[in-house]
């Protein structure tokens, strides 16, 4: 019974023992300084403070309650209060030698920091201010504090220090001289956390007198509040804490700062237990987000006051009150801007200004004008190129669906003039390919834009075709007036070209007299259709005359080695004479209808002769068109004959045609036009027959043609109206 006590007793000593090394020895170094002396003199102190040493005796109180080995500089109570440099240095060498083997080791120092040319420090009471010079003798370098920690695993300093900038008090001669901690590193220490009561380079207030710092009563209620919490998180909750309590004396602005040496070290107020708070963590991103923010402000404001500055010296004046509002905010607007960019040259030029250096960074705003500048012309390039390639794709594809599906073809036109809308012959392309669709309306604005960009680009041809294109669009919608004025636009866009290349053989003069002559038999059909006989006859004549010249300035034999555009001439000549004649039918006129007529077949017959391969598969493309020509002249001789009375002619006018027409639908059985001629050649013959009597002769030559009809139907049932 007795060895089970004993045992047991030892078991339990064991896990004491085993449990308070886990917990380990913790030791804190908590100094709160006020009684600066103050001064006047050239060499002055710093100014009082009245809250340091109520924040460290709380402070003191509440780590040794949690286990914290506070040193104690009077022997009496824990803490360190109102040291003078060499009682400072005393207490660092009591914290460097307990820290050695500690778990912990945690520094709190309440007082004035400040920036130096030898670097941070914190100040003991007798610490001095050169008025002439700002320097600052007998502080102690904020690096021996981080040293005095170096012996423990982990290492926590809190600096509630920077506190209301003390310069301008004791020196009104250095009135604005920044005193505030420029950043301090970790450098090669672990497990270790600084703290610091606002950011680099930004003051701490002090707090109402007797009380507490804004800093200090937040890290007191945070940490009272959340025991086990990491310190790391905690300080977050401070963070926002101070932040807040800050803002409401008078909009000033704190916010504290944090600096991290490898990992932060993995301890709480209560020294075990510690956990992690996932609120409390989230806050970290949410006050470096802010930070960056007041501190972006802060140097933006620096900066829109040496611009201004900037700008009243070159002035010569400085701006009225409400000026330099308006100013303010429009330079602070742009400020924001440059912070919110990824550009590094936008990002040094703010840098520059913030530092006074206004043409500097107007400078630099000029460089990343010019590449900005320059990557968005090569980017415009590159998308123009771009798209151009895919309008040439997309008009290819036009053109391979051309033959089967011109409604398709009108499709990719259109998607071809939206990926390059500057191309006239495109739109001119897509508004035939909808004409031919039934797609007026789309030809109509296609034609426009056709014309306008040929305008544009000096292309006179294709501005005149399409010109025509519109006034072919406008009879398609019955509107002949429209279809009259752009005709006669078309002549007065031609006209004056077609003047200059008189007496000139080159192929493009001879193109634009020929492009007149179309004109004038378009106006001339359009008279016809309004009725108006007399202007559309001189219209057609006037057409006449263009060809007739183009005609003998290009004299080569129908034979198969005349040029191509002879044949084109002559063709033109018997178009005309043809046009001629139906107004002259029109008009009663018939011995001169029936000469131009005779004319017209006469033309045509030798240019039918010129081409005379077989109506076989190898005949030439032209041999249809010139025969089929032909065959139309001798319908036209044969319907004036008929009225005239000869009928005999008339008759073997007809048969003819018919000759030709049969030739022709042989050759390609599947032509419906073919097959309608046979059918109208067959009906005349049908009708002279009837008035001579010959019943045989008119029946047969109805029942072909009504022939032709049915296999015109049976061929093609969906033209059945």
């Amino acid at each position: 019974m007795l060895f089970r006590i004993i045992a047991a007793l030892f078991a339990v000593t064991v896990l004491t023992i085993s449990t308070a090394a886990a917990e380990g020895r913790r030791v804190a170094l908590v100094i709160g300084q006020n009684a600066y002396p103050g001064g006047g003199a050239a060499k002055a102190g710093l100014p009082v403070l009245y809250n340091s040493r109520n924040d460290a005796a709380r402070l003191s109180k509440l780590l040794g309650a949690n286990g914290f080995d506070v040193i104690s500089c009077d022997g009496k109570s824990p803490g360190c209060l109102d040291l003078d440099r060499k009682g400072m240095l005393a207490a660092l060498s009591k914290l460097e030698a307990s820290a050695k083997g500690a778990d912990m080791a945690l520094v709190f120092f309440a007082g004035h920091g400040l920036a130096t040319d030898e670097g941070n420090i914190l100040t003991p009471t007798d610490a001095k201010l050169d008025c002439a010079t700002g320097a600052v003798t007998q502080g102690i370098p904020v690096e021996r504090f981080m040293a005095a920690t170096a012996p423990a695993k982990h290492k926590l300093m809190i600096l509630d220090a920077c506190r209301d900038n003390p310069i301008g008090d004791v020196c009104p001669g250095l009135k604005g001289k920044k005193l505030a901690f420029t950043r301090i590193e970790a450098g090669a220490l672990q497990n270790f956390l600084l703290v610091t009561s606002t950011q680099f380079g930004q003051q701490a207030l002090d707090g109402p007198k007797g009380q507490h710092s804004p800093f200090a009563t937040a890290l007191f209620q945070a940490l009272e509040k959340n025991p086990a919490i990491y310190f790391e998180q905690v300080m977050n909750e401070v963070a926002r804490a101070t932040y807040e309590a800050a803002k409401k004396q008078d909009g000033f602005e704190q916010i504290p700062g944090k600096v991290v040496g490898g990992a932060a070290p993995a301890d709480c107020l209560a020294g075990k237990g510690c956990v992690g708070d996932v609120r409390m963590a989230a806050l970290a991103r949410e006050m470096e987000t802010l930070a960056a923010e007041s501190a972006a402000a802060k140097a933006d404001a620096t900066g829109v006051r040496a611009i201004i500055a900037n700008d009243e010296k070159a002035r010569g004046k400085p701006y009225t009150p409400e000026e330099r509002t308006k100013r303010v905010a429009e330079l602070g607007a742009i400020m924001a801007g440059f912070g919110a960019s990824g550009d590094p040259l936008r990002q040094e030029a703010r840098r520059l200004i913030d530092a006074g250096q206004v043409p500097a960074g107007q400078a630099k705003l000029d460089e990343a004008l010019d590449a900005e500048e320059k990557a968005a012309a090569e980017a415009e390039r590159l998308v123009a190129e771009k798209k151009k390639a895919a309008a040439r794709s997309a008009r290819d594809l036009a053109v391979l669906s051309r033959g089967s599906n011109v409604g398709k073809a009108a499709d990719y036109y259109k998607r071809a003039t939206g990926l390059d809308p500057s191309d006239a012959q495109t739109w001119d392309d897509y508004a035939r390919a909808a004409v031919d669709a039934g797609r007026l309306g789309e030809a109509k604005t296609s034609f426009e834009q056709a014309a306008m960009k040929a305008r544009e680009n000096g292309n006179d041809r294709l501005r005149y075709w399409a010109t025509l294109g519109l006034g072919d669009v406008a009879v398609e919608q019955g509107s002949l007036p429209s279809a009259r004025r752009l005709y006669e636009t078309a002549v007065a866009i031609v006209g004056p070209l077609a003047k200059s290349a008189e007496g000139k053989t080159d192929a493009g003069s001879l193109g634009w007299q020929r492009d007149l002559s179309v004109s004038y038999n378009k106006v001339g059909d359009v008279l016809v259709a309004q009725g108006n006989l007399p202007e559309a006859l001189k219209a057609f004549r006037d057409s006449l005359a263009i060809t007739e010249k183009l005609a003998k300035a290009d004299p080569a034999s129908f034979g198969l080695h005349g040029s191509a555009m002879t044949s084109g001439w002559q063709r033109d000549l018997s178009v005309s004479q043809e046009k001629i004649g139906d107004v002259l039918v029109a008009q009663g006129n018939l011995p001169d209808a029936l000469k131009a007529f005779k004319d017209s077949l006469a033309i045509a017959d030798k240019l039918a002769k010129a081409d005379p391969a077989s109506f076989g598969l190898h005949g030439s493309a032209m041999t249809s068109v010139w025969q089929r020509d032909l065959s139309v002249s001798y319908i036209k001789v044969g319907d004036v004959l008929v009225a005239q009375g000869n009928l005999p002619d008339a008759l073997k006018a007809f048969k003819d045609s018919l000759a030709i027409r049969e030739k022709l639908t042989k050759a390609d059985p599947g032509n419906a036009g073919w097959q309608r001629d046979v059918a109208i050649s067959n009906e005349r013959i049908g009708d002279i027959a009837s008035k001579h009597g010959d019943t045989a002769q008119a029946k047969a030559a109805f029942e072909r043609a009504l022939g032709a009809y049915e296999t015109l139907v049976a061929r093609n049932p969906g033209d059945l109206p």
